[in-house]
């Protein structure tokens, strides 16, 4: 953009050639040149021939040519970020000041997801800074299936978790400034979320905590400012090759990094979730089901999270007759009743 706050025209280029400054093409036919935001990628489409989402002029528009075209497919009024479920192409997200929404079938139709507290003040714009207070990032987790994380911007917003593709949440962090969430991969215990007053420079306030870190899945929570100017940080990233490092951008100051503690990368600190075994997984009629814990909840869903089966069980053993459900993919969701997080995994009916 030639502008700070998007107006026209805005732009979305594209390079196939690792980023050579003289290999950019123009990649936005379809898209209005205003305000573009929130490009997210559908890992599960063919590499050469990628399925793309991005945000133009509050809307949601996607392209099934790698970019070369763009068609609206949610006329959202309020949408500024996009992601796609890792596991599932069709299951889409997208937010802003109108809150969370999902998309089950690749963008065709959209549900209001949200929590209470993600939705903005009625009126209020994205670009001013000291009064959206809306929907600031949307990362499904890398490791598990179903499970999300949103951040929201505003007094008394912060990070949400779901581990049913949104249909309920809970607050794990709360922080007026809250930016933007990274869950580090084969590790997804070990949490960075972001925390920034200022979006480009200056705007200190006392409350703007800049690096938020927790490795007990976001149980308990640090801040880790060593070295920042100030505690300004936006977006934040993971490279997990070598010696783990975290990269932070921060408004005024430019990119900074930091190595990953080495102890927090040992799956121990994950103790509060529970072993299961689960077999036969392809299954036809039964699941039996092996765990430490003695009463347990289990839910079946569709890969869209709706409830094909609930089953409470006080006293092992566990067993699941599944010969009404139809072959398929599906979740299993076991909740154990002591103070442990719950599992959720695939399981595939093929008869």
């Amino acid at each position: 953009s030639e502008n700070q706050d998007g107006q026209y025209p805005t732009y979305l280029i594209k390079n196939t050639q690792t980023g050579d400054r003289n290999a950019w093409t123009a990649s936005h036919n379809g898209l209005p040149l205003r305000e573009m935001n929130g490009l997210s990628l559908d890992r599960t489409s063919p590499v050469n021939n990628r399925t793309l989402y991005v945000t133009a002029d509050d809307d949601v528009y996607k392209s099934t040519d790698d970019g070369v075209n763009w068609t609206k497919v949610f006329d959202c009024n309020g949408c500024r970020f996009t992601s796609v479920d890792p596991f599932n192409g069709q299951i889409v997200y997208a937010g802003g000041e109108k809150g969370i929404w999902r998309s089950d079938d690749g963008g065709e139709t959209w549900t209001d997801i949200s929590h209470p507290e993600m939705k903005a003040s009625p009126g209020v714009e994205y670009w001013d800074y000291d009064s959206y207070d809306g929907v600031f990032d949307i990362l499904p987790d890398p490791d598990q299936a179903g499970r999300i994380y949103v951040t929201a911007f505003g007094q008394g917003k912060g990070l949400y978790r779901s581990d049913d593709y949104g249909n309920t949440w809970s607050k794990i962090l709360t922080d007026d400034f809250m930016r933007k969430v990274e869950v580090v991969k084969g590790h997804n215990h070990i949490i960075y979320a972001t925390s920034s007053s200022a979006i480009s420079h200056g705007g200190y306030d006392p409350d703007s905590h800049g690096v938020w870190f927790s490795d007990d899945g976001g149980q308990t929570w640090t801040q880790q400012n060593q070295g920042m100017a100030w505690p300004f940080a936006l977006t934040v990233q993971v490279d997990t090759r070598n010696n783990p490092v975290v990269f932070v951008g921060s408004p005024g100051t430019g990119f900074q990094k930091s190595p990953v503690p080495p102890s927090s990368m040992s799956t121990s600190k994950t103790s509060t979730k529970p072993l299961v075994k689960i077999y036969p997984n392809p299954a036809q009629e039964l699941v039996m089901l092996e765990t430490e814990s003695h009463h347990i909840q289990v839910e079946i869903m569709t890969l869209t999270g709706r409830i094909v089966m609930q089953k409470d069980f006080s006293s092992p053993p566990f067993q699941l007759n599944v010969s009404h459900l139809h072959e398929g993919i599906y979740l299993l969701k076991i909740s154990p009743d002591e103070n442990q997080n719950s599992v959720l995994t695939k399981l595939i009916i093929n008869r």
